[in-house]
């Protein structure tokens, strides 16, 4: 398993987040778990559990530019593998 393929099993099986692309080393997650569909508005939650994540993955593995941002419901977590 390469050092991407155990990051995205790792935050996969501790979260709701589910990798959506891999761009060279940028690897993307996105979530909607807990956001309000019908507002278009992310949820507090999801939020709270991409930064928890975030923190995760800095301590765990060579990660940077570590980025959460959301778009209406959606809560996305994307960073660069070193």
């Amino acid at each position: 398993m390469t050092n991407k393929e155990s990051i995205i099993s790792h935050i996969e099986r501790i979260s709701s987040f589910v990798h959506n692309e891999t761009d060279g080393n940028t690897l993307t997650f996105s979530t909607r778990e807990h956001g309000n569909v019908g507002e278009e508005e992310p949820g507090e939650e999801d939020i709270r559990a991409a930064h928890r994540v975030a923190g995760d993955i800095r301590h765990q593995y060579d990660v940077k530019n570590i980025e959460v941002s959301s778009v209406d419901e959606w809560v996305y977590l994307e960073f660069e593998v070193i």
